[in-house]
């Protein structure tokens, strides 16, 4: 899953990816590899090749995070794909370009180009670790393109369809 972390003020692209054991993680493309655990409630520990840190994670104000190790305070907003969707603005005009919110394969597309949308409509259906995950028009339109197809395989970020 891609999530978007403004943190002190800079903005870092985060891709987190279970892996058994531990996490692959890529922050602006550069990948890690991370064994996290949880201590305790709100204290986490990040084991990689460079060394050990626990961090402390509390809620803060209008949804951001507090991030503690030691002494040193980082304060975070975290912002998943499904959520920057949500906030999109629905009700523009002009040319939508929709990507995939996670890894995952295509299983349906039930929707052809040329198709007139309405906000909500399936455009596909991505499966992700087992689980079926629709993906919705945020706003009415009408479909210009579908860059997939069932059984493409689909990373964070790929273009999936476009509205207009």
């Amino acid at each position: 899953m891609l999530y978007h972390v403004r943190l002190d003020g800079c903005e870092y692209a985060i891709e987190l990816e279970r892996r058994n054991p531990g996490w692959r993680v890529c922050v602006n493309g550069r990948e890690l590899a991370l064994d996290i655990a949880a201590l305790e409630a709100g204290c986490w520990s990040f084991l990689s090749e460079d060394g050990a840190a626990a961090f402390r994670v509390r809620p803060g104000n209008a949804g951001e995070w507090i991030l503690r190790a030691g002494s040193r305070e980082w304060r975070a907003e975290i912002q998943d794909p499904r959520r920057r969707a949500a906030h999109a603005d629905i009700h523009s005009t002009g040319r939508l370009r929709l990507v995939s919110p996670m890894f995952g394969r295509v299983l349906r597309v039930p929707v052809q180009p040329g198709a007139a949308l309405t906000a909500g409509d399936e455009l596909m259906t991505i499966e992700a670790m087992k689980m079926q995950n629709p993906i919705r028009s945020p706003r009415a339109g009408t479909l210009l393109s579908v860059a997939v197809e069932p059984g493409s395989v689909v990373a964070a970020g790929d273009l999936l369809a476009e509205i207009e």
